[in-house]
């Protein structure tokens, strides 16, 4: 079996390769020093993970401009379908780390999770603290959420309130009811009716509250679209006594790829509909956002800030830069740089770097800079690996790992 360890590690690294899964092993948040002028250490987190690529921990650690110092972590474990049941947070409690808080999940068949449990570290154990059940239909739709908090001095968990969810034939919500725990029955509070159109789009919205014994109305939400199902007015008013008076609407345009190419917010004066602001958006040939920019009214728009997006060949943003109008609210003026955001990837797309940088005596300052570290542990798919049951731990190690393969053959790899 010796003989045969140096060719498992070449498959293990042509299948990292040619079917990559990344898991996050560590992020380093690094901070400009200008009185330096280097790059200084500020926080870094580490990130371990089970077999089946479940996250098991999260350490953070803080520099403290010699060593690192042990800052919060967190810690889950879970059941044989991959359901995280156990998800705790150990800290700084009087100058030792221990246990500082705790949620415990219960799931249906479904995998649904059904109640949730919270608890505070003490001295003594954990305490509990709140709890939250959830029920759902066949389609996995929440159809009603109970929260409770614990009362020690009736060693009990007892009501706090409510929400109750019903679902039409395509699972879009149609009707939610609040309700107030009362110390023995349930108070009706408010709720909340929907309707769509065939394209299962949000046509209106209306909350009524119980008042005195009854539903009253209270706020009603009318949305308009286009034959695209696009968004256009979404219109938004209050119940007056008798009426439903005018409150506020925003309005939006697209273009022929269903891109939003402006957004307008406006309020009701009692007469007619006055601007507030007004988001401006612009494509690239490949329908990536290039550009935005967001104004005011004051007598006429006026600009207030824009950004600009640069992309990669994947289609990824690989540079935001942000610019604010310099007249303040006159209508005269010119851009200036704010910040600046640059992230670079990996080839499977994930985040390597992120630099912030903010504009100064008109140069780019360095801000913040995070670094990010990816593991790429074996594709489940891989039949080989499979069927020799291969298992690497810990995950990830920087020191001495484990590799067992009960089921492998030396025929089926020489």
């Amino acid at each position: 079996m010796k003989k045969l360890l140096p060719f498992i590690f070449f498959a293990l690294s042509f299948s990292l390769c040619a079917q990559p899964v990344s898991l996050r092993d560590s992020v380093y948040d690094w901070h400009w020093s200008d009185i330096q002028q280097n790059w200084a250490y500020f926080e870094k987190k580490i990130f371990t993970y089970d077999s089946k690529g479940n996250e098991l921990s999260e350490a953070e650690n803080f520099w403290t401009g010699s060593a690192w110092h042990q800052g919060l972590s967190y810690h889950s474990t879970y059941n044989a379908a991959n359901d995280k049941i156990n998800y705790t947070t150990l800290g700084w409690r009087d100058s030792v780390i221990g246990n500082l808080s705790r949620l415990l999940y219960a799931y249906d068949a479904d995998q649904n999770p059904i109640d949730v449990i919270s608890q505070s570290g003490a001295d003594t154990g954990w305490i509990n603290s709140g709890r939250s059940l959830k029920t759902f239909d066949a389609n996995n739709n929440n159809t009603s959420w109970i929260v409770q908090n614990w009362y020690p001095g009736q060693n009990a968990w007892v009501h706090a309130w409510q929400h109750i969810t019903a679902f039409d034939v395509h699972d879009n919500r149609i009707m939610e009811a609040s309700l107030q725990w009362n110390g023995a029955s349930w108070d009706s509070s408010a709720r909340y009716y929907y309707t769509y159109n065939t394209g299962n789009k949000i046509t209106s919205g209306l909350s009524q509250l119980w008042y005195q014994g009854k539903w009253t109305n209270d706020k009603l939400g009318n949305y308009v679209y286009d034959n695209n199902l696009n968004l256009l007015i979404n219109s938004f008013q209050i119940w007056q006594d008798t009426v439903w008076g005018n409150a506020a609407r925003s309005v939006s345009a697209y273009d022929q790829n269903n891109n939003r190419t402006s957004h307008i917010t406006q309020s009701w004066d009692s007469v007619q509909w006055s601007n507030n602001s007004r988001w401006l958006f612009y494509y690239d040939a490949n329908n990536d956002k290039v550009q935005e920019i967001y104004q005011q009214w004051y007598a006429g728009w006026t600009n207030r800030w824009q950004v600009f997006y640069a992309y990669d060949e994947n289609h990824s943003k690989v540079q935001q830069t942000v610019q604010q109008w310099e007249s303040g609210m006159a209508e005269s003026g010119a851009w200036v740089n704010w910040y600046l955001n640059t992230i670079s990837y990996d080839k499977n797309n994930n985040w390597l770097c992120y630099l912030a940088q903010n504009w100064e005596s008109n140069t780019w300052v360095n801000g913040d800079s995070l670094h990010y570290y990816y593991s790429y542990p074996l594709n489940s798919s891989d039949d080989i690996f499979i069927s020799s049951g291969l298992s690497i731990f810990p995950n990830p190690s920087r020191g001495v790992f484990t590799v067992t393969a009960p089921n492998l053959q030396e025929g089926k790899i020489a």
